[in-house]
C-alpha cells in the first residue's frame, strides 16, 4: 500500500537531509531527490515505450498492485538519450525518493574499507527514506568507473550483501557505455538481469521533442520553419542535443538580426553540432574541385538510384569538411539488397569519379567516400555473404579466416569496388552537363536544395 505523510512530517524529513546527512551526501557525490521535488512524468518523456512499460511494475507495485517487479536493472544508453530521466519518472511516479550517486567516486578507491563506508552510509540513507516513504532507489550514473576498478569484486560482493538486506529497494546501474560488463558476481547472484536500452528517438519522437522544447523557449518561428523537416534533419540526435539546437537556433538568428527563426537559423545550428562552423576560407580552385566532387556525389546518386532523395548539397567549408552532401534516409528500413549497397557504393565514388573526369586526378578530399566504399564492399563480402567467390559465408576471426579466405575477401572486395567505380565513371561521362550545371549553381549559391537539383539536371539534359 502507498505511503502518505502530512506536510509537517515531509518537513521533517527535508531538515534531516539538509543537515548532517546533506553535507555528507554532498562529500561522497551523492544526491537525494525527494518525489514531490521531481518534475518530470512518463508522460513528459517521449517514446521509451519498452523501457516505462518495464519500469510501471515498479509504480504499480507502490501502488497496490499484486505485482513483484525486478529490484535491480541495468540500463545503458547513448549520453543524452534520457536513462537519468526514466529514472527520476519511476520515483515521481512510485511516490519514492531517488538516490542518485556518481560512480567514478568509487573508480579512485583501493582501500576496502572506504569502499563499505561509502556503500554502508549511501543504504542507511536508503533505509531511512524507505521507512517514510515505502521505498527507494539507488542509481548509479556512469557505472563504467566502476568496471574500471581495480577492487571491483569488492564493489559488488558489497553492493550484493548490502542490497540483500534492504528492504524496496530498487536498483539502477546507468552506463552510456556500448559495452555491457556484468562481473561473475552479480550473475551469480541474479542481480542486474533487466537489461533496458534507451535508444536514439524516432522520427515520431523527435517531432514531438521539437515541438516542446519550442513551445517552452517560446520561439516565433518563420513560415518556412517545418517541425517534420527538423525532426528529419535531426536523425541520430538525443534529446539533450535537440534541446541544444532550438536554443542555439534563437540565438543564432537574433545574432542574425532576424525576427523569426528560419528553416536556415536551424539548419546551421544542426550543421554545426554535426559538422561544425564555418571557420576555414578555401581557395578559388579548392571551391571549383570541391563544388564538382559534391555535384559529384549528387549525380551519382540521382542516376542510379530512383529512389535517391537528396536534401541539400553545400561548399560552404567547414571545420570538418570543406562540402556536405546530405540525403533524406528512410529510417524504418533496416535491411538491405545486395543492389542497395551497390547503389550506396556508387554515390561514395561519385566525388572521386567528378574529380578525376575533370581533373584527371583526384584531391585528399576523397579519403572519407573511399573508406566507406571499402568497407561496405568488404562488410558484402565478409559478412553479408555477397560475393560470388566466398559465397554464403562469414568470414570469422579464427575460424573462417584461413590466408586463403582473406586474400580471396581481399581482391573479392577490390573487385567490387573497381567495378562499381567503373559505372560511376561512365555516369559521370554520360551526365557531365548535369555535373556541370549543379557544380556551376554550387559555385554562385554555394546550397543547393533538393528540390532545386531536378530543374537543374532536366534543363542541363535538354541541352545535352
Amino acid at each position: 500500500m502507498k505511503l502518505k505523510f502530512g506536510s509537517k512530517y515531509i518537513s521533517v524529513e527535508r531538515k534531516m537531509i539538509s543537515d548532517f546527512r546533506e553535507k555528507k551526501l554532498s562529500k561522497y557525490h551523492m544526491k537525494v531527490d525527494l518525489p514531490e521535488d521531481i518534475s518530470v512524468t512518463f508522460n513528459s518523456l517521449y517514446g521509451h515505450e519498452h523501457e516505462k512499460e518495464v519500469l510501471q511494475d515498479i509504480v504499480d507495485f507502490f501502488h497496490g498492485a499484486p505485482i513483484i517487479p525486478h529490484l535491480s536493472y541495468y540500463v545503458y544508453g547513448p549520453v543524452g538519450t534520457g536513462k537519468s530521466s526514466l529514472i527520476f519518472a519511476t520515483g515521481k511516479e512510485a511516490g519514492i525518493p531517488v538516490i542518485s550517486s556518481e560512480a567514478s567516486l568509487f573508480s579512485t578507491m583501493k582501500d576496502e574499507e572506504d569502499i563499505n563506508d561509502i556503500l554502508e552510509f549511501l543504504f542507511d540513507t536508503a533505509s531511512h527514506l524507505q521507512k517514510i516513504y515505502g521505498g527507494v532507489i539507488i542509481a548509479f550514473k556512469n557505472s563504467e568507473w566502476i568496471d574500471q576498478m581495480e577492487n571491483d569484486s569488492i564493489f559488488y560482493s558489497n553492493l550484493i550483501r548490502l542490497a540483500n538486506g534492504s528492504i524496496n529497494t530498487f536498483m539502477f546501474m546507468l552506463t552510456g557505455s556500448d559495452e555491457i560488463f556484468v562481473p561473475s558476481e552479480i550473475i551469480e547472484s541474479e542481480m542486474f538481469s533487466t537489461i533496458l536500452t534507451v535508444d536514439y528517438p524516432n522520427l515520431e519522437t523527435r517531432e514531438k521533442i521539437f515541438e516542446d522544447c519550442i513551445k517552452a523557449e517560446k520561439l516565433q518561428l518563420a513560415k518556412d520553419v517545418s517541425i517534420n523537416r527538423l525532426a528529419k534533419d535531426a536523425l541520430g540526435f538525443t534529446p539533450l542535443q535537440i534541446s541544444y539546437i532550438v536554443k542555439e537556433a534563437y540565438l543564432y538568428s537574433q545574432r542574425q538580426k532576424h525576427k523569426e527563426v528560419s528553416s536556415s537559423d536551424f539548419a546551421e545550428t544542426i550543421d554545426r553540432l554535426s559538422v561544425g562552423a564555418k571557420t576555414i576560407k578555401m581557395t578559388e580552385k579548392e571551391r571549383i574541385s570541391t563544388a564538382y566532387h559534391e555535384a559529384g556525389h549528387v549525380v551519382a546518386g540521382y542516376y542510379s538510384d530512383p529512389e535517391y532523395v537528396l536534401k541539400r548539397v553545400e561548399i560552404s567549408p567547414r571545420t570538418q569538411s570543406l562540402g556536405l552532401t546530405q540525403e533524406d534516409v528512410d529510417e524504418n528500413k533496416y535491411s538491405y539488397f545486395k543492389g542497395d549497397y551497390e547503389k550506396r557504393i556508387i554515390v561514395c565514388l561519385g566525388g572521386y569519379a567528378a574529380e578525376e573526369l575533370k581533373y584527371g586526378s583526384h584531391t585528399s578530399g576523397v579519403l572519407v567516400d573511399l573508406s566507406m566504399a571499402t568497407t561496405t564492399a568488404a562488410n558484402m563480402v565478409k559478412a553479408y555473404g555477397m560475393s560470388k567467390a566466398l559465397g554464403p559465408m562469414v568470414v570469422i576471426p579464427d575460424v573462417t579466416d584461413s590466408g586463403h579466405t582473406k586474400a580471396l575477401a581481399e581482391e573479392e572486395t577490390k573487385k567490387i569496388v573497381a567495378d562499381l567505380l567503373e559505372k560511376t565513371n561512365t555516369l559521370m561521362k554520360t551526365h557531365e552537363k548535369a555535373l556541370d550545371a549543379l557544380a556551376h549553381a554550387l559555385l554562385e549559391k554555394e546550397v543547393v536544395n533538393g528540390e532545386e537539383i531536378k530543374a537543374i539536371f532536366e534543363k542541363a539534359e535538354k541541352h545535352n
